[in-house]
């Protein structure tokens, strides 16, 4: 962003779209089919999500674990709408980056960031738990109250610094998917003017962390096993382990995107197929963790299933008071047309 913004000349250099978009016909540019599985499952993942930030934010953003949480949960919900959503449109209608330039370049750094502030938080989500069950105390010392704030804001300052900063990818309708060159099916970058080594890097170094964390986990998960009647109650831990399971969970939907994207940056030009599964992998990243609150997680299930409940009876409440003033509306009425 800093490049369109303070450099706008250098930009449209650098994604200059003078050329015919119509070489490449848009009913080939086109993946109707592909869109709408991208868009039906970005809205089911935001509809899941919704009710899980509200019961969250109403009721639970006191606590360490849940505060992390809310904000994956928005970074996730932001990417469904601004990125998942938007591309399977592109792809419907067979747009590229050229087709709407400025809508695209905007929406992809913010994509780009929004990814990176949720993978990290994700990771930040998961070393909590562990050090929750390996060393309540660590975890108290470097969590505790207003320390979360800590950790969210070096999530939130590398989110900025990649959107201003970074160079993000692009959606083109013709491979249907993200790419790292814009004009990718039109001109090739043989030099390599689009490649991003922050992502690079950070993406390989990502997949480093979360294959340490699931080494941790399995220590964990044996060492407390072994020492069980020395330690807390067995219920405690029963639901410790469950609270890093689904951390690692959420970790791991970050770990299978991130390792497609390091196929897509590192590997040749996957098959048409393999590029379509890459893309719903990736929204199923951003949408799974939503889904495993509401499964395993029983506080905010519970909170969900208490919330409608209560709306459910609102709304018939409203419904029978509406309904048994009618009579009284509708005899008053004929008073006054007898008048």
């Amino acid at each position: 962003m800093e490049l369109y913004i303070f450099r706008y000349a250098e930009w449209e250099t650098l994604y200059n779209c003078s050329y015919d978009l119509d070489i490449i016909p848009v009913e080939l540019r086109k993946h109707e089919i592909h869109g709408l599985l991208m868009l039906v499952l970005s809205v089911i993942f935001v509809v899941i999500y919704i009710p899980t930030l509200s019961v969250i934010m109403c009721k639970y953003l006191n606590k360490t674990a849940y505060q992390i949480m809310f904000l994956i949960g928005i970074s996730d919900v932001l990417m469904l709408i601004a990125i998942n959503i938007s591309c399977a449109i592109m792809s419907f209608r067979g747009d590229v980056f050229c087709s709407i330039p400025n809508f695209s370049y905007i929406t992809c750094s913010l994509g780009m960031a929004l990814w990176v502030l949720s993978t990290e938080t994700s990771v930040i989500l998961t070393f909590y738990r562990c050090l929750e069950l390996w060393r309540p105390h660590v975890a108290d010392a470097l969590f505790q109250g207003r320390r979360t704030f800590f950790w969210i804001g070096f999530a939130l300052t590398h989110f900025t610094f990649v959107f201003f900063f970074g160079m993000p990818v692009a959606f083109s309708s013709i491979v249907g998917a993200l790419v790292l060159n814009p004009h990718v099916g039109y001109i090739e970058d043989t030099e390599g003017k689009y490649y991003n080594y922050h992502n690079k890097y950070y993406n390989m170094g990502l997949l480093v962390v979360i294959i340490g964390l699931y080494i941790v986990f399995v220590y964990l998960m044996i060492s407390k096993r072994k020492l069980a009647t020395f330690g807390p109650s067995p219920q405690m831990l029963a639901a410790q382990r469950k609270s890093l399971i689904q951390a690692l969970i959420i970790c791991t939907c970050g770990a299978i995107s991130d390792a497609y994207w390091i196929i897509v940056m590192l590997g040749p030009s996957p098959p048409q197929i393999v590029i379509f599964i890459g893309m719903y992998t990736w929204i199923c990243g951003h949408g799974v963790p939503g889904l495993t609150y509401v499964i395993m997680n029983k506080t905010v299930r519970n909170s969900i299933f208490k919330m409608f409940e209560t709306r459910t009876k609102e709304i018939i409440s409203r419904t029978r008071n509406a309904i048994s003033i009618q009579p009284g509306m509708h005899a008053f009425s004929q008073n006054v047309e007898r008048n």
